[in-house]
């Protein structure tokens, strides 16, 4: 990172997040893009902890990648898991073949929403025999119990390290009937606070022990909105799930 720091059109953008509004706008933008929140976090952590930015400047980013990471439920939600051959042969076929260095990088990223949302379909397909297993039914039922389904998502989303594989599980779940809205709600709130294991972790590592400083700072930051979301609308869930039942 320490060669950027004389970059004037790099030091531009990051100044640019002393705006909250700014920051958050990139955190969404840049989450969205690549598909990973935890992504976005630990190259946040990174940024703080060569001095290129500040914590100020980091906590409207990671605002963002939370906004940015949704967009993994629409593409799911939208079927795009069902093309992502196509786009893995096309974004090879770019990749490959091509001698513009740019057409070269939209290739790359090509390929690796179409493994992204392979791997998606994968998980989709593996979960169907589980529809008629009653012990796999009676955990989904479970999670109704909004505080257990909270629980499960933050342990699982920890364990894989991605919102974005928790989310598409759920809604995969849900779209075969092998869950209800009850339970789904809690699962997505609890995958939330999992993630934020990611940026304990990239602090750990760049602190050569406990996150320090700011590090330590945007660890409590993305992992207290997180929580706090989620406690908020816990007593909710219900509520929330009969409304959006209406759509």
């Amino acid at each position: 990172m320490k060669p950027l720091r004389s970059n004037p059109t790099f030091n531009s953008i990051l100044t640019s997040f002393e705006n909250p509004f700014m920051g958050i706008l990139a955190g969404a933008t840049f989450t969205a893009l690549i598909q990973s929140s935890s992504a976005t976090t630990v190259m946040l952590v990174s940024f703080v902890n060569s001095g290129l930015i500040n914590f100020s400047q980091a906590l409207g980013v990671i605002l963002g990648s939370n906004i940015g990471s949704t967009v993994t439920a629409q593409i799911v939600a939208f079927k795009v898991t069902d093309y992502a051959l196509l786009l893995i042969a096309s974004g090879s076929i770019m990749a490959l073949f091509s001698k513009k260095d740019n057409i070269k990088n939209i290739g790359f990223v090509i390929l690796g929403f179409g493994l992204l949302f392979y791997g998606m379909k994968i998980m989709s397909d593996t979960m169907k025999p589980l529809r008629s297993d009653p012990t796999f039914n009676a955990i989904l039922t479970s999670f109704e119990n909004p505080l257990l389904g909270i629980l499960a998502g933050a342990v699982f989303t920890a364990l894989v390290q991605s919102s974005s594989a928790t989310t598409g599980i759920v809604i995969t779940l849900a779209s075969g009937g092998s869950i209800t809205l009850e339970a789904g709600i809690p699962l997505i709130l609890g995958a939330n606070i999992g993630t934020t294991g990611t940026i304990w972790l990239a602090g750990a590592l760049v602190s050569d022990g406990m996150p320090k400083g700011d590090t330590l700072r945007i660890a409590m930051a993305h992992t207290g909105v997180n929580l706090f979301m989620a406690m908020t609308l816990l007593p909710f869930v219900h509520p929330i799930a009969r409304l959006l039942s209406r759509f």
